[in-house]
């Protein structure tokens, strides 16, 4: 892959995102998951942000599957945990061109991403999303983590 490659969802796709992306966070919210990371503002202004970002979480794993030309459906909607795309993908995005992939350690309740999986990272805004780069988690590089946020930070 090259990290320059750019994908540009289609209106189908987007209104998948959309979707797949609200449904999502009301999965999150019936299951009572917490943010890794809390949102700032009023309760209204966060809820919002936090479906707005799994609405382009969702584009973001909608763009890889077309890029790679796999079939329809991919992934589970709600989990958080599950492969992305095939048996062993994860997807992480970030709207930030510069973004750094994270690959999470174990942390309280929170489990360890799995070491054995692939994770690309994705960046950019529904409808046009950059690929980065991917690692596989095995091979993460101690010079990576980061004790604070119990994170592999990969440049």
């Amino acid at each position: 892959m090259n990290v320059s490659e750019q994908w540009t969802l289609v209106t189908a796709d987007i209104e998948r995102a959309i979707k797949e992306g609200i449904e999502r966070r009301e999965d999150s919210i019936r299951r009572g998951l917490k943010d890794k990371f809390p949102f700032k503002g009023t309760p209204e202004e966060q809820e919002r942000a936090r479906r707005e970002q799994d609405i382009q979480s969702k584009g973001s794993e909608i763009a890889a599957q077309r890029f790679w030309k796999l079939e329809y459906p991919v992934g589970p909607t709600g989990s958080f945990h599950s492969p992305d795309l095939g048996t062993n993908v994860q997807i992480r995005w970030s709207k930030y061109y510069t973004a750094h992939l994270s690959i999470y350690g174990k942390h309280g309740t929170r489990a360890q991403d799995d070491l054995s999986h692939y994770y690309v990272l994705i960046t950019g805004e529904i409808p046009v999303f950059s690929f980065r780069g991917w690692v596989r988690g095995r091979e993460v590089r101690a010079s990576w983590w980061e004790p604070d946020k119990h994170v592999w930070w990969v440049p």
